[in-house]
């Protein structure tokens, strides 16, 4: 299946889409590619802070909800991040090359707040875990020129 891109789904902009592309989508679960690049932002003497997987996750439950938005027909939603649970870093960084998947999974839909449950993997071992909650408001028709 094709999913639209990234930066089609998320309010940011270059250079701050972190996200490189969505791998799968199903129900209430998105799973998303990152591939950290020498010219990408917050690169530091070749490395990443694991704390950006923060970042990643945050943008992977934006995508996330944007697919559902308009799964059920719904227009455009902005998510702004009002809570960090149990973040757990099982690496200092990440090296330009790394290849990375983050998954959010929906656990918790309420009217404005959303629950996710977040992990990143590294070659298939996980280096990252945490549960965000996300305010999330529908876009004004006004201000639709992206969403």
């Amino acid at each position: 299946m094709t999913y639209p891109a990234v930066i089609d789904l998320l309010p940011h902009r270059p250079p701050m889409v972190l996200l490189d592309e969505v791998e799968w989508f199903e129900g209430a679960s998105v799973r998303c590619r990152v591939e950290i690049r020498p010219d990408a932002p917050l690169v530091e003497e070749g490395r990443v802070r694991a704390v950006v997987a923060l970042e990643h996750m945050a943008q992977c439950t934006g995508v996330c909800t944007m697919l559902r938005a308009r799964q059920q027909g719904r227009g455009p939603m902005r998510g702004y991040l009002v809570g960090v649970r149990d973040l757990r870093l099982e690496t200092d960084s990440f090296e330009v090359g790394d290849v990375l998947h983050v998954e959010a999974t929906l656990t918790w839909d309420g009217a404005d707040i959303a629950h996710f449950e977040c992990r990143e993997t590294r070659a298939g071992r996980q280096v990252a875990t945490a549960s965000l909650s996300v305010y999330r408001r529908p876009v004004p028709q006004d201000e639709r020129d992206h969403p």
